[in-house]
């Protein structure tokens, strides 16, 4: 059957291959001798031009005239040599294991997706937010169209022609990228709140001819993506009274107050989850939801988190709760609507809030503008300050490890420090 085909390196200087540091990358070319076919497949061994790769193919001829020019030029290359020889035997190798040779599990045998070399960086984003909208996760697929979305413009500011692939994105790529972002007044956060999703189509792409740009293990050199700024949103408690006495002026302000309560003292309940919440979930005491954030998660078992039910739940439920006490608490959405339309809804009652809620905050003297994820901040810190254990508040918020909580509060620990610094010369 290895007379069947031919396996052997082929090199072409490809625009739609290039990278962004200007190499190519080597690739296999297969020959079908009975169908006459060939196909390539590439392979994790780059260079500049077709002299660079050359000089490598022709190294044996090399190692016999050893000039001192050209025992320099062995020692670069014969490293280098020496791993290309052990991809193609193993490549060989995998070929000899197939009762009939095909190109298709030849392919599928050397893990070289096709679309990942050969689509184009919107493709796969197209492919990925189509699954995710399969999938019911809306949330995030447009989270993926804001990101890829964003990188376009990006590679419209560059003037870079055609259609680009995953090949061309290095880690100077990702540098230049963050440098215009910060130029247009973009924080950290919504740098990475962009490229997570970059990385994550690396992550589904994966393959040993795309050389990997983000920084890991691995890659120690590589880009490493902005972690989330911390800055303090949440309330002390003085703010919290502020808040909690101030008579909202309209009906708007007086419902967007009660959700906003509402979330702070069921755990810091995102609104989706509150959206979300059905009577079944109910029970005399206390309600149980999974956070939608969490539900979805392979790695660990999401966590149920409990709340317990206070007077103010009681009287929102009662004032604002669907009538019939079936199906949704709320009437935010139903269960007639798809889940675009019900992402809609709840980023539409989301903003309802937030624009209310800045409005009472302003008038209670509290000059920060708040938002709806203030509750579940200042939720965390409440408890912080009231000397509660990292523990229950880690179980409070559903987080799955400890370490999530203690960066979720790290504002609260910089608070403090400062306060502390302060106090230094309080005699």
């Amino acid at each position: 059957m290895f007379d069947q085909f031919t396996i052997k390196y082929y090199f072409r200087e490809t625009d739609h291959l290039r990278r962004a540091d200007g190499t190519y990358p080597a690739q296999l070319a297969a020959y079908d001798k009975n169908t006459q076919k060939r196909a390539y497949i590439l392979a994790p061994f780059y260079f500049s031009n077709k002299e660079e790769f050359n000089r490598t193919e022709q190294w044996q001829e090399v190692k016999k005239n050893k000039s001192k020019a050209d025992w320099i030029h062995e020692v670069e290359i014969k490293p280098i040599k020496d791993k290309m020889e052990a991809y193609l035997r193993d490549a060989e190798t995998k070929a000899r294991s197939l009762s009939i040779f095909n190109f298709s599990e030849f392919r599928e045998l050397m893990k070289r997706p096709k679309f990942a070399v050969g689509d184009s960086l919107q493709n796969l984003y197209d492919f990925k937010i189509a699954k995710l909208k399969r999938d019911g996760k809306e949330g995030t697929a447009s989270n993926y169209d804001s990101s890829i979305k964003s990188i376009q413009q990006f590679i419209d500011f560059k003037r870079i022609k055609g259609k680009i692939r995953l090949h061309q994105i290095d880690a100077e790529f990702l540098n230049q990228y963050e440098r215009w972002m910060k130029s247009n007044d973009k924080s950290g956060t919504t740098i990475g709140i962009y490229l997570r999703p970059l990385r994550s189509i690396f992550n589904d792409n994966a393959d040993s001819a795309i050389s990997y740009p983000f920084h890991s293990k691995y890659n120690k050199n590589g880009y490493k993506i902005p972690g989330s700024e911390k800055t303090n949103k949440s309330l002390d408690n003085a703010d919290l009274k502020k808040l909690m006495e101030v008579i909202p002026e309209n009906e708007d302000q007086e419902k967007a107050k009660a959700f906003w309560f509402f979330s702070y003292a069921s755990n810091g309940m995102n609104i989706k989850d509150v959206a979300k919440l059905k009577y079944k979930n109910l029970s005399e005491d206390t309600f149980k939801f999974i956070r939608s954030k969490t539900e979805n998660t392979t790695k660990e078992k999401a966590q149920v988190i409990e709340v317990v039910i206070l007077d103010l739940h009681r009287e929102i439920i009662k004032k604002y709760g669907n009538k019939a006490k079936t199906g949704y608490v709320f009437p935010i959405i139903s269960g007639r609507l798809s889940p675009e339309d019900q992402r809609r809804h709840i980023q539409s009652f989301t903003r309802f809030i937030n624009q209310h809620i800045k409005k009472i905050a302003h008038k209670a003297g509290i000059t920060a503008d708040i938002s709806s994820n203030w509750a579940r901040h200042s939720f965390a810190t409440k408890l912080m300050n009231d000397n509660v254990s990292i523990e229950f508040i880690r179980q409070s918020l559903g987080h799955q490890k400890i370490t999530t909580t203690q960066n979720y509060l790290s504002s609260f620990e910089s608070k403090e420090k400062k306060k502390n610094a302060e106090s230094l010369f309080n005699f």
